[in-house]
């Protein structure tokens, strides 16, 4: 895992033109609206203990003290003040397979999700960390504040790198339980293609923090040129196929198995008790996820 300190010293003056231009995109998405849903959305992990209080009729029976009211006759709820601060993790797949996809590839998809998340922890001073993996860890910011921070985040997501061709999201999922000591929102951004089992993993830290998994799917997955016979690379296994392009059943399947492979991380969410979004060509899934999440807890 390499010192991050001296990213933005190893990036050029293409890539610092792509992060001003990223970085003003940013701030016109993070309009007023946005950044009231999105502190209200996740508003519900920055609470910390205050105290314990008698019972009262219509208190949630979850924050009930079993303990305290064990020890005697009344029932004891647990009371809590919400932290100024939010905990952001960002954890982004950078493995081979996120360099494809059409029109953009799916890192830089990936990448403008992470300016735009991080500039909304940025207007509402929370703190952001940054976790790059693929078959390993490589590399990690703690969790901080600032607009040093922000930077930092953004000069390491575009550092020149060779993209390994596996991908290892239990290797990620703990290390994030073990550095991560304070509750935290974690976005676990990647295309999920990987032949690792990782549930128990994703059980885990969904449990101890709020956790979205964000599928950077390729919203064109059958756009193949119509040239008969062609060979398909895998870009992680580097296996090869043949298929016949201009075979509209073989286009049709692409794309079915695209949607399955959707469905069954969102199953996993679901049995994991986590939300899982699919983004494609835009942002919006995640706008609307946080416009859900703030009308939910707002009739709640």
């Amino acid at each position: 895992m390499k010192d991050s300190s001296t990213a933005h010293q190893q990036v050029s003056h293409d890539v610092l033109r792509e992060l001003k231009r990223l970085e003003i995109r940013s701030r016109r998405l993070a309009d007023a609206d946005l950044v009231g849903s999105y502190r209200t959305a996740f508003r519900g992990t920055g609470l910390t203990f205050s105290e314990l209080r008698e019972y009262q009729a219509g208190d949630d029976v979850r924050h009930i003290h079993w303990k305290a009211t064990a020890r005697g006759k009344t029932a004891y709820v647990k009371t809590y003040e919400e932290d100024r601060q939010l905990n952001i993790v960002l954890a982004l797949d950078m493995s081979r397979s996120m360099l494809y996809g059409s029109p953009r590839s799916k890192l830089a998809r990936a990448r403008e999700l992470c300016a735009l998340i991080t500039t909304l922890a940025r207007k509402t001073q929370d703190n952001v960390s940054l976790c790059l993996f693929a078959d390993d860890i490589i590399e990690y910011l703690p969790l901080r504040t600032g607009r040093k921070q922000v930077m930092r985040v953004l000069y390491t997501l575009f550092e020149d790198r060779i993209q390994p061709p596996e991908t290892r999201i239990d290797i990620a999922l703990s290390h994030l339980l073990l550095h991560l000591k304070k509750t935290s929102v974690i976005f676990l951004i990647s295309d999920f293609l990987t032949k690792t089992v990782y549930d128990d993993e994703l059980s885990k830290v969904s449990s101890r923090h709020d956790l979205i998994c964000v599928e950077i799917a390729d919203p064109n997955p059958s756009l193949l040129p119509r040239a008969g016979l062609i060979t398909l690379v895998d870009a992680e296994s580097g296996a090869k196929r043949v298929i016949d392009s201009s075979d509209k059943r073989v286009r049709t399947a692409l794309k079915e198995q695209s949607l399955q492979h959707s469905r069954h991380l969102d199953s996993l969410c679901k049995r994991v008790k986590a939300d899982a979004i699919r983004i494609e060509d835009t942002l919006e899934p995640l706008t609307n996820l946080m416009k859900y999440r703030s009308s939910r807890i707002q009739i709640a």
